[in-house]
């Protein structure tokens, strides 16, 4: 089948351009992964028994909760 010339004019081409920013998908992974270990952590440390240790623990992982939370806000560009 051969086109005329108003047939090819109405053609619609579509496209698309697509990337990845590999250092940005790296990043977010690894912060991904400590955020879950530290919630791992933390669960590990609330279900122990109630001991002197516990609580030296609830404070060292509540101190790590607090500057991660700290970290991932001063990454924000405002």
């Amino acid at each position: 089948m051969k086109l005329s010339a108003s047939d090819s004019d109405s053609e619609v081409i579509v496209t698309s351009v697509g990337f990845a920013d590999r250092s940005a998908s790296l990043q977010a992974a690894v912060e991904f992964d400590t955020d879950k270990a530290i919630a791992e952590l933390y669960a590990h440390v609330a279900q122990m028994p109630d001991s002197a240790q516990k609580h030296r623990l609830m404070k060292q992982v509540n101190s790590i909760v607090s500057y991660s939370q700290l970290s991932a806000c001063s990454d924000l560009h405002w």
